[in-house]
């Protein structure tokens, strides 16, 4: 496996020692832009600098003031040093010191922050370039914008204080959405930060906080953990360690989690789930013989009852709140399918259920709640409607908010280094130091403040529980580091707010088009809607996923031959490295999709294979091209699909496309294979449109056909591109508008999926 680090190391090593390689990328790429430069290291500057070598055409852009990436190898001697890297007059230095963000007095509270620390080196050096940013508005808004909301010294009365803020300015409409509203703390995993996230969720003021390490205290999720474990009676014996004693966690989180889930189970309206629980933890008391199914398998049983469906029927996607519940739900299913790929468990036995047991519930699920794991986080829109967000200044960095609220007002400067710091810089940094290592902790700690503040669009608070230390241990709230800054500021019960003077900024949309592949995404919402938002949309993971990973096993291994053919190495095409090309390909899937074959499974996938090469062996001059990536670029999204190339007749070509599923019959799977010939349609017409070449045929081609014909033809009719691609259109636009309806559940798609259960008790048929 190569981490990030790897990869970058690599990279440079490819570009020294293989100058040709250099020199291809250098032709291929004659200008070279590089956006927040302050953030790069010193490999990912040594790679730049080779890529411009030749042509000389490169422009960095950024903030030295917002380098905040030091402790993964960032510095910001990369922009400082930049212009001294080339001759003189070469590089031209343009600042860009005019905000257009914040308002005035923002502004000017961020440039007193960064004049307060001392930027000097000897000699002269600097380590800041020297810079006053300016409001583009220079006249500062007529209502409060940079003051204080604080908890009184020893009162602990922060989040009353708080609560009592934004709702004043909710109440006179100034605050119109909740998301205009951001905190930004330098950890939200902090005790007293969760604390302020609970107050504020409790007073009816919803928090976006996936960072924050709250996912194993959600109800869902405690319901969840909660019926496993009733679901295992043996779990009373198996929680005692050979010792006597119990693991804390068993107190602390497994315990109150059963007696929740016990106390709903008593319900009258989850008597159906009762007697299921009853019987299924019955049968695995006395397990005596190998069950059909594993942890994850029970998931999906219990979705069916209403004591969890409750959070998947009539869910708005769109809305973080109203869908954060089923998102929890999915990411338990993908926690424990890697727990079951792991620990090799597809099902449960009678010899292995104890040790599997105690491995999920007293070490898996201990170290990811002991250790903290993040909700789920839409990329898409950084600041969901209806709900204010709790970020740490990291994850703050490039956004702006209306009203910004920074916490950590306790915070002091940390030492950024270690020895390996020191190691790298003396023996593999290949030049002399930058900035001191002592003062780098002073640096950072003004540069991370500094991104805080200049977030803000229109109001900036700071805000805290003021401390007075009164004993050992105490410290001062703000700290020392903070308290000029906040101490000239008014609190904000002291101030007016006069609505009709006060617009805040919305939050700008993140207007991005999401890609599709015909495959991935239409087929299947074509074939079932929900289970496309159920393993699409909300990212369940499937427990059926071996016919995928069959699938492409036999589709990735046939690429290898075509790949090695189109080199013109077919004598490498040999049996023996077919099984190498296989093997191969079978352990990175299986690492990537955590899921195995059966080895009767893999040797009928590899019999796929072997009986492809031996069939088209003859056939290796027809082949003209493979993996060949195309893309619809669409107003609303973008439709990318690979497909491989033969040549046809009269300077043509031919499109094929692999199947491993059995061949479908030409009348009574009619329908699957519309939808089949529809997706090589939309590919013929992108091949020619693209790549200037005449299709003359389109084939599947299924590798399980023994004996008889593999192949199933389509003439390429270039009349029918319009409306396939305008089903494709109207596939997207559903997705896209979160519509899962369905007029009635498909026959063929049900016996095999894992929502099966769910569907038979919650199935509601819509007129799509």
């Amino acid at each position: 496996a190569l981490d990030f680090s790897t990869i970058q190391s690599e990279a440079l090593r490819l570009l020294s020692e293989h100058p040709s390689v250099l020199e291809a990328i250098q032709s291929k790429y004659q200008y070279i832009m590089v956006d927040e430069y302050q953030d790069t290291n010193t490999v990912q500057e040594i790679i730049v600098m080779k890529l411009a070598a030749a042509h000389h055409n490169i422009c960095v852009v950024g903030d030295d003031d917002q380098g905040l990436y030091r402790f993964r190898g960032a510095t910001v001697r990369n922009i400082l040093e930049f212009p001294a890297k080339f001759g003189a007059g070469e590089c031209k230095q343009i600042y860009l010191t005019t905000n257009y963000r914040s308002d005035a007095r923002i502004v000017e509270l961020y440039n007193a922050w960064m004049a307060q620390t001392d930027w000097e080196g000897g000699d002269g050096q600097r380590f800041r370039f020297d810079k006053a940013v300016e409001a583009q508005n220079p006249t500062p808004a007529p209502y409060p914008t940079v003051f204080r909301v604080s908890g009184h010294d020893h009162a602990d009365d922060w989040g009353d204080e708080v609560i009592a803020f934004l709702r004043h300015l909710r109440s006179k409409g100034i605050l119109k959405d909740w998301n205009q509203a951001a905190f930004l703390f330098r950890s939200v995993k902090n005790e007293r930060v969760v604390r302020l996230a609970e107050e504020l969720e409790a007073a009816g003021i919803p928090i976006y906080a996936p960072r924050s390490a709250m996912y194993f205290d959600r109800t869902e999720v405690r319901l969840m953990v909660g019926a496993l474990l009733f679901l295992f009676p043996q779990m009373k014996r198996l929680q005692v360690l050979p010792n006597g004693g119990r693991l804390a966690i068993w107190e602390d989180y497994y315990d109150p989690c059963l007696m929740e889930f016990a106390v709903e189970l008593r319900k009258p309206e989850n008597k159906l789930l009762f007697d299921w629980c009853r019987r299924t933890a019955g049968e695995h008391a006395a397990l005596a013989s190998n069950a059909n199914h594993a942890f994850a398998g029970l998931l999906y049983e219990l979705l069916q009852f209403p004591l969890f469906s409750q959070w998947l029927r009539d869910v708005d996607e769109t809305d973080v709140r109203d869908s954060r519940a089923a998102r929890n739900l999915a990411m338990f299913s993908r926690l424990l399918g890697k727990f079951e790929y792991l620990h090799h468990v597809s099902v449960l036995t009678p010899n292995f259920l104890d040790k599997n047991l105690s491995d999920l519930f007293n070490r898996y699920l201990r170290f990811l709640k002991e250790g903290g794991i993040e909700e789920y986080e839409d990329e898409t829109a950084y600041a969901p409607s209806g709900c204010v967000s709790f970020m740490t200044i990291h994850q703050s960095k490039g956004l702006e908010f209306p009203l910004v609220l920074v916490g950590s007002m306790d915070a002091v400067p940390r030492k950024q280094y270690d020895d390996l710091d020191v190691l790298l810089q003396e023996r593999f940094y290949h030049r002399p130091p930058f900035e001191p290592m002592e003062r780098t902790k002073t640096f950072d700690f003004w540069r991370l403040f500094y991104t805080a503040f200049s977030r803000a669009q229109n109001m900036l608070v700071l805000t805290c529980q003021e401390n007075v230390p009164s004993g050992k241990g105490q410290r001062n709230v703000p700290s020392r580091y903070l308290s000029t800054t906040y101490g000239g500021l008014e609190e904000w019960r002291s101030l007016y707010f006069e609505p009709a003077e006060i617009e805040l900024a919305s939050i700008k949309p993140v207007n991005l088009k999401n890609e599709y592949s015909f495959t991935s995404h239409v087929l299947v919402y074509e074939g079932c809607p929900q289970q496309y938002r159920f393993f699409k949309e909300l990212e369940f993971a499937p427990v059926r996923k071996n016919a995928i990973l069959f699938g492409t096993l036999v589709h990735q291994t046939i690429e290898d031959v075509h790949k090695t053919v189109l080199r013109g190495e077919e004598g490498r095409v040999t049996d023996e490295q077919v099984q190498v090309w296989f093997r191969t390909n079978y352990h990175h899937l299986t690492k990537r999709e955590r899921v195995y074959l059966t080895p009767v499974a893999q040797e009928i996938a590899l019999a796929h294979v072997r009986r492809y090469v031996q069939r088209e062996r003859h056939n290796w001059h027809r082949l003209q091209d493979a993996e060949v990536e195309i893309s619809l670029l669409k107003d609303a999204y973008i439709l990318k699909g690979q497909i491989d190339l033969v040549r046809g007749e009269n300077e043509t070509v031919e499109i094929i496309d692999f199947k491993s599923e059995r061949k479908p019959d030409l009348v009574g799977d009619r329908e699957k294979l519309d939808r089949y010939r529809r997706q090589l349609q939309i590919y013929a017409h992108l091949v020619e449109e693209q790549l200037g070449q005449t299709v003359s045929r389109m084939h599947l081609y299924y590798t399980s056909e023994e004996s008889g014909n593999p192949y199933i033809s389509f003439p390429n009719n270039k009349h029918a591109v319009n409306d396939t691609i305008a089903a494709v259109d109207a596939v997207v636009k559903r997705i896209e508008g979160k519509d899962f309806s369905m007029a009635a559940r498909p026959a063929k798609a049900c016996p095999e999926c894992d929502l099966r259960s769910y569907c038979d008790m919650n199935f509601v048929a819509r007129k799509c």
